[in-house]
């Protein structure tokens, strides 16, 4: 799968399975069903969708199913960013811990949406950034969510709830798994752990890269300074899934010719 959201920054998040499959369009806008003829996939998308609650520019997204490619479209500040950064910054907690999570933006209360009136309630405020994932992981069914919470002065972060489904199961609290802004699930550890974000910088990505000549799976750049040595490793590894890539993109941009969208294109010295 390779899930994606676009601003004029060109900001974007990939998540990667073997194979793309089909292609419809981003939670704003469908876009036509794309098949590969005879060799239509139907591959299951580790990550089926995702719910935010009060972070950035979001205070609700409510669902956001994902397909093999998703594009967000919109207006600047509705929220396309908030959507890839909020992953970013979920992987980030999982993997890292609260803290750390928190180091690039400054401090929690900086990315806690305060568009809905907030309460301080014995101490601690209202309305907890949450985040709600669906997905599988070797073909069993997986559901997290978890709540962000700070006191009164933001001087303390914590988990405020974190409940799982693991296959057909109901969801069910896991307090077990979370000690002193960790977090040490191992099926959401794993879940989270291949994730791959990509902020496509012109400048950077023209400076010349040293080609990765060990063993060992290529990952993409934050710049994107390897987007073309990371896109030659999925062509050697499946070149199937590398047509189906590039396929996938032309279905999303003859779209995108014969809709009513206008592409502005700027340059700031």
């Amino acid at each position: 799968m390779w899930s994606f959201g676009l601003d004029r920054r060109m900001r974007v998040g990939f998540k990667r399975n073997k194979l793309p499959g089909p292609v419809s369009g981003g939670s704003f806008k469908r876009l036509p069903r794309y098949s590969q003829g005879k060799n239509k996939m139907k591959s299951k998308l580790s990550l089926s969708s995702f719910c935010l609650k009060n972070f950035k520019a979001v205070q609700n997204s409510k669902s956001i199913r994902f397909t093999p490619l998703t594009v967000f479209v919109g207006n600047n500040g509705s929220g396309k960013s908030s959507i890839v950064e909020a992953m970013e910054t979920f992987q980030s907690i999982v993997l890292n811990g609260l803290d750390e999570a928190m180091i690039p933006w400054y401090g929690f209360e900086y990315i806690w949406n305060k568009d809905k009136e907030h309460k301080t309630i014995k101490d601690k405020v209202s309305n907890p950034m949450t985040f709600t994932f669906r997905g599988t992981a070797e073909d069993e069914k997986l559901k997290f969510h978890l709540e962000v919470a700070a006191d009164s002065t933001f001087n303390r972060i914590y988990f405020q709830d974190y409940k799982a489904a693991y296959d057909t199961g109901e969801i069910t609290p896991m307090h077990k798994f979370i000690s002193k802004g960790e977090i040490t699930d191992p099926k959401l550890k794993s879940f989270v752990g291949d994730w791959q974000f990509l902020r496509l910088d012109p400048y950077l990505m023209t400076e010349p890269m040293p080609q990765k000549r060990s063993y060992g799976a290529i990952k993409l750049n934050h710049t994107g300074s390897n987007i073309a040595e990371y896109l030659q490793s999925i062509r050697d590894q499946d070149l199937h899934a590398f047509n189906g890539i590039i396929e996938a993109l032309k279905a999303y941009i003859s779209h995108m010719a014969k809709s009513n969208f206008r592409v502005y294109t700027t340059y700031r010295k």
